[in-house]
């Protein structure tokens, strides 16, 4: 899996996250290196599975599944919701309506999906799963 980030890494990532397509020896000039270094960073990061892609898509250091219950009769309009905000949402069955996976770069960013899935409009309670390991 992946290594550790340095600071230079993670402000790679960070410029590349923002422009998948910016070319190294800019990069370079961004972060104090020089092409060849951004170029092998990249390389290693692309091999050890930091960046899943050529497009720079980053593994997000948190994984959560948010569990929901929905008001039968606002279900439809909340699930909707969801749908326009979320990558992975699946229907249940049992105690749960809704399961809702959740990624982001912090614990931060995990509290702030879930407050944003307890505010629509039809969603009773939650329960949140995170993901250790």
């Amino acid at each position: 899996m992946a290594k550790e980030l340095d600071k230079k890494d993670r402000e790679i990532l960070e410029i590349l996250k923002a422009d998948g397509r910016r070319g190294f020896v800019s990069i370079g000039k961004a972060v104090g290196l020089t092409e060849g270094a951004v170029r092998a960073r990249v390389k290693r990061m692309v091999r050890d599975g930091t960046i899943d892609g050529f497009s720079a898509i980053v593994n997000s250091t948190f994984k959560a599944l948010v569990l929901a219950k929905l008001a039968p009769k606002l279900a439809q309009g909340a699930i909707g919701t969801i749908r326009a905000f979320s990558k992975e949402i699946f229907e249940t069955s049992g105690n749960y309506d809704l399961a809702v996976f959740v990624e982001a770069d912090s614990l931060e960013g995990i509290n702030r999906a879930v407050d944003k899935i307890r505010a629509v409009r039809g969603v009773v309670s939650t329960d949140t799963l995170l993901k250790l390991a």
